[in-house]
């Protein structure tokens, strides 16, 4: 069994890391897209793309995924493990579709 301070640890340090993530993002990401568009000319859609997600945007996204990670340290601490079930993506040496 995990020890609970890690357990504990963990939506610590995903709050810490995207509250960095959310105050850098957009202007880093701005800044960049030529350079990167440069190197990756097939890309060009992505990065600019990536470039109109808003920082308001971003911060939903990240909140979306702190909730996920929230019940799922919940459901550790409470019954040991996690009571999801993760499905391979769909390859055609899995055969899932």
């Amino acid at each position: 069994m995990l020890d609970t301070h890690y357990i504990i640890c963990l939506p610590i340090l995903f709050i810490l890391h995207d509250t960095e993530e959310i105050i850098t993002y957009h202007r880093w990401i701005i800044a960049h897209r030529k350079t990167f568009i440069q190197k990756f000319p097939r890309l060009r859609s992505m990065f600019n793309y990536m470039a109109d997600f808003s920082t308001l945007s971003f911060t939903w996204a990240a909140l979306e995924e702190l909730l996920v990670l929230l019940l799922e340290t919940f459901c550790i601490r409470r019954k040991g493990f996690i009571p999801f079930f993760v499905f391979p993506a769909e390859t055609p040496e899995t055969g899932v579709p």
